[in-house]
């Protein structure tokens, strides 16, 4: 997690803190909800084959006591999450909706020339 703080006045109390979530895969397929490793509501929970079957809380303490660390850490520091997910060499089919998925960039093969520097896509094409 990185986190970057957003300056809204020369007033110190007016910065703001965004946690910065970034998951990079290079995989030739990728299936599955690819947001949920970007995701702090979901980490610690179970990861279903089907879409209509919700994510549970994964059983046992050490699980239930990760989850809430995390989840009172950034509720009591950040003013929001900034989810980024990069895959390369596929080209992602997703469809965000940023209104209820809060800040989320999808980096894929479609777009990251417009993004990226030439020398970091050659550094992943080798990976």
């Amino acid at each position: 997690m990185i986190t970057v703080m957003c300056p809204v006045d020369s007033d110190d109390s007016d910065k703001e803190y965004i946690s910065v979530l970034i998951q990079a895969k290079f995989r030739e397929k990728i299936g599955g909800d690819i947001l949920l490793t970007t995701d702090p509501k979901k980490f610690y929970h179970t990861r279903p084959k089907k879409k209509e079957v919700e994510a549970k809380l994964l059983k046992g303490e050490v699980y239930r006591e990760s989850y809430d660390k995390v989840t009172k850490l950034i509720d009591e520091n950040y003013d929001g999450i900034f989810r980024i997910f990069i895959s390369y060499p596929v080209t992602v089919k997703l469809k965000v909706d940023n209104a209820v998925e809060e800040w989320v960039a999808i980096i894929d093969a479609s777009n990251c020339d417009r993004i990226l520097d030439k020398k970091l896509i050659d550094v992943f094409k080798e990976l």
